[in-house]
């Protein structure tokens, strides 16, 4: 018999070589029980009919722990085997089975919460190790496969918060540690609440969790009974010695994991013989406060007898004042449930990022450093093969640093540290900082980085970011472009409020941009052995998310990859055009209590390229600037069909006088178009009565 014998396995295949072929037998505790070769609790597969030399292979899958005890039997072995182990199974359930009925007499002879929440802690921890056993599966479960893990996370987590709430009330928190009483019944409410949403729950996460939880719980437990021990509770020794021990199995357990100090039998068994003494310890110690116990239960009910009327005023008086608290309470909940969910998500998309990315230049650096630990001198290796080593650890490290920052900025626009802060911004000059600072790995690759997008070319988005993602567009490019090749910017022809990042590289097949569409990360390596982890896109995909913007992929194989970067105009745009930047700083303060978003020009020729580009609501322009004046850009204006209705109000710092008679600057004006003219300094409420008149721009707290 080859006996596998641990029965948290889900998916178990067998291939046994035999004279006439290959065998294969499929097992795991995500199949029937019915389905098994041997009906044991572990997985055991006969060995009739197969030779000495038979060639056996496994192939296991699973989410739990990864332990693979493998023992080859004779038949009376192996029977003899199970018949010890069913037989300690039969003693450590026995004991727990007449503890329970134990003290469930004396909680119904007392009721005290402290006996009902050891028989439930019993209860749930003996079903727990059932399910570790296999017994579950074998006796409850046998057609419900997938049902197994969803249980024993119920069970961690119910029997979790059985064991706080017991050690809460056999401690006595309320009398002895009164601060530590409300937290205590709160987390055990999240325990209770989390042991309801585990069954959704990865199982391997939830082993750690609890593990976390038991580990900490334990030592927290074990401080709490040395002080109240300290304090006159005299039956928490053998509380003390009841968790000791099972602190002491629980490291012994996990520390012994590829150890072979110990035989098998003691790893087997250690922990239930431990848990069993436990119980046991736990049980003597409620008995010796039994005494105790009584006398508070006979002052209580004298108390509650006495002080009857005053707590019924009591409770009629804080009726109101705890429904409040439970509302409040539940939204707290739910808040809470909400941000565990977001969390979860995030630290799922972080650990598969970290053990997978970040993998590949540790082992890089360990093996460079294993190779110089080997040659302490530099006797075996020359200066040409140290230098060479030397610049693979430096890029390595490079690499390394380099995803570090990545996942640092993904995880501070996730967290909502890093803010967006959108403003109009030239695209050209944001294009030209992203291809300075990338000059120097494009150089060594001699690859010329182009940028067509034409001067003045506006777009409004948080300026910072968006330069961000095209830097990370450019370094993706240089690592997937061959030497001499070209990268560009560039705004597409026929298309709104995008540009583009192209280049000539290697390009992609379908089925990759499908799974970096749906994955959003893939690991490859660059022309030049340069390692994309896929983090950088990842964060640009994150930047336009927040923006509510888009990335388009266009790729073929070969000829190289074009990413579209979309971004949304945003609607009420007024643009103040002024060579003097106090003046256009006090009209846009005109405007802060407006839902509309500022741009500012110097001169009539900017103000056009960011007419035609962002489509204003309003203009506001001065008469006498440089380049192209008032006149002129209201002329302009008016002569474009698609801007020949837009609104314009023109201000000036001439004299009054201008205004008056036939003739006179504000007739001029008039002629030319304008829906507005105002002197400097302007008056605010005539002024944001004419803009009321012409455009219709909500306040800003009137925004559902």
């Amino acid at each position: 018999m080859l006996d596998l014998d641990y029965p948290l396995l889900d998916s178990i295949e067998f291939y046994i070589r035999q004279p006439d072929g290959w065998k294969k037998i499929l097992t795991g505790d995500r199949r029937s029980f019915a389905s098994r070769q041997s009906f044991h609790d572990s997985f055991a597969v006969p060995l009739k009919g197969t030779s000495v030399h038979s060639l056996i292979y496994i192939r296991i899958q699973t989410e739990s722990s990864l332990f693979v005890p493998l023992y080859l039997y004779d038949r009376d072995s192996f029977e003899n085997h199970k018949e010890g182990l069913n037989l300690f199974h039969g003693i450590y359930y026995g004991i727990a089975f007449s503890l329970f009925l134990y003290n469930l007499f004396i909680f119904l002879s007392m009721r005290n919460e402290s006996y009902l929440y050891y028989i439930l802690w019993i209860f749930s921890f003996a079903s727990l190790q059932a399910f570790w056993n296999g017994h579950i599966f074998r006796y409850l479960l046998p057609e419900s496969g997938e049902m197994m893990h969803p249980a024993g996370s119920l069970l961690m987590f119910v029997s979790l918060s059985f064991s706080v709430l017991f050690s809460m009330h056999f401690l006595n928190f309320k009398k002895y540690l009164p601060g530590f009483y409300k937290p205590v019944i709160f987390f055990a409410g999240i325990l209770f609440f989390y042991a309801a949403v585990s069954i959704v729950i990865p199982y391997r996460f939830n082993v750690i969790f609890a593990n976390v939880i038991s580990m900490s719980g334990i030592i927290l437990i074990m401080f709490a009974a040395g002080y109240v021990y300290l304090k006159g509770l005299k039956a928490a020794r053998y509380f003390i010695l009841a968790w000791l021990l099972m602190f002491g199995a629980v490291i012994f357990i996990n520390f012994q994991s590829g150890v072979s100090v110990f035989s098998d039998s003691v790893m087997l068994y250690g922990y239930q013989t431990a848990s069993a003494v436990e119980m046991l310890f736990l049980s003597f110690a409620l008995s010796d406060n039994f005494k105790d116990l009584q006398f508070k239960i006979t002052k209580i009910q004298e108390d509650l007898i006495e002080n009857q009327k005053l707590t019924v005023e009591i409770i009629e008086a804080s009726k109101e004042r705890l429904e409040r608290q439970i509302a409040v309470r539940t939204k707290d909940l739910e808040d809470a449930k909400d941000e565990a969910e977001k969390a979860t998500e995030l630290k799922d998309k972080f650990i598969s990022l970290v053990s997978h990315d970040l993998k590949s230049p540790l082992l890089g650096i360990l093996s460079l450093m294993d190779i110089f630990e080997e040659d302490p001198e530099n006797k075996r290796i020359d200066a040409a093969t140290k230098k060479r080593l030397t610049e693979q650890l430096k890029s390595s490290t490079r690499t390394l640093l380099d995803m570090i920052d990545q996942l640092l900025n993904i995880g501070r626009l996730k967290t909502g540290k890093i803010k967006i802060t959108p403003e109009y911004f030239d695209l050209q000059e944001a294009a030209d900082e992203a291809i300075l600072l990338l000059s120097g790995i494009a150089a060594e690759k001699n690859i010329n980085m182009l940028n067509h997008v034409p001067a003045g070319v506006m777009f409004f988005g948080d300026r910072m970011l968006i330069k961000e993602a095209v830097q990370n567009l450019l370094s993706n490019a240089v690592k997937f472009t061959n030497p001499e090749g070209f990268i560009e910017i560039y705004i597409p022809e026929n298309e709104m409020n995008c540009f583009a990042v192209r280049d000539n590289g290697v390009g992609m097949d379908p089925k990759m941009i499908e799974k970096i569409i749906s994955q959003r990360s893939i690991t490859s390596v660059g022309t030049a052995s340069e390692r994309g982890s896929g983090l950088g896109l990842i964060f640009c995909m994150d930047i336009m998310d927040d923006h509510s913007g888009s990335i388009k992929i266009q790729s073929l194989q070969g000829e190289g990859s074009i990413f579209t970067i979309y971004l949304p105009k945003p609607e009420n745009a007024v643009l103040i055009v002024d060579d003097n930047d106090a003046v256009r700083k006090s009209v846009r303060s005109f405007f802060a209590e407006k839902d509309c978003y500022i741009l500012e020009a110097h001169d009539g020729i900017h103000a056009l390229e960011i007419i035609q580009n962002l489509k204003p609501v309003l203009v506001v322009t001065d008469i006498h600037m440089p380049e192209l004046g008032g006149f002129d850009l209201l002329k302009e204006i008016r002569n474009i069909p698609a801007t020949a209705d837009l609104p314009v109000i023109v201000m000036s710092s001439g004299p009054s006088s201008e205004q008056q008679g036939s003739g006179g600057l504000g007739e001029v004006l008039e002629e030319l178009g304008a829906d507005g003219f105002f002197l400097k300094p302007l008056d605010k409420e005539l002024f944001l009565k004419k803009v009321d008149t012409l455009v219709h721009l909500k306040k800003k707290h009137e925004e559902s």
